[in-house]
Formats: C-alpha cells, structure tokens, sequence
C-alpha cells in the first residue's frame, strides 16, 4: 500500500499527542488519528493547521521544525499520489 497525503497527516497527528496539550486539543489530534482515513482531507488539513499554530504560539515547536519534520512526509506522499511538489517560500525574508 502506498503511503499517501492522509498518512501524512496521521502522523503529524500522531506527533503532536507527544506535546502537552490542553485537553481540547489532544482530542482533536486523537480524532485526527482515528479518522484520518474517514474524514475530508480539507477538514484533516485544517486541524492541523490549527494544532500546529497553537503549538508554534505556546513555543513548543517552531514553524521551522515543523517544516522540517512534515515536508519530507508530504512529499513523500505527494511523489505516490503523483501531485507535483509545491513551490517553498523562504519564511526568514
């Protein structure tokens, strides 16, 4: 089976149930988890957009190791899926 854009996902989620989340925010992630496979993709991307800002905004992260961690994994994905690989953006400009 190849690994695709909602594996990805999955595991950012799986990821970030290791930091200390507030109780809300770990149930998103858990639900992330259980029905990565179920629910729209856009709606995945969302939430985890929003998990990564709160945890880049309580300084558990930063946006830079989470590009770091996650780009391999999408363009993995993103390879099997055949979906060209986007453009990066320099954040430090």
């Amino acid at each position: 089976m190849k690994y695709t854009i909602r594996d990805a996902t999955k595991e950012c989620f799986q990821r970030y149930l290791e930091f200390d989340l507030d109780e809300g925010n770990r149930q998103l992630c858990q639900h992330g988890v259980q029905e990565y496979n179920n629910l729209p993709i856009d709606k995945l991307s969302r939430w985890l957009g929003y998990i990564q800002g709160v945890l880049i905004e309580r300084k558990l992260t930063t946006v830079q190791i989470e590009r770091d961690f996650s780009r391999p994994l999408f363009h993995k994905a993103y390879k099997n899926e055949n979906i060209e690989i986007p453009k990066s953006i320099d954040i430090n400009k």
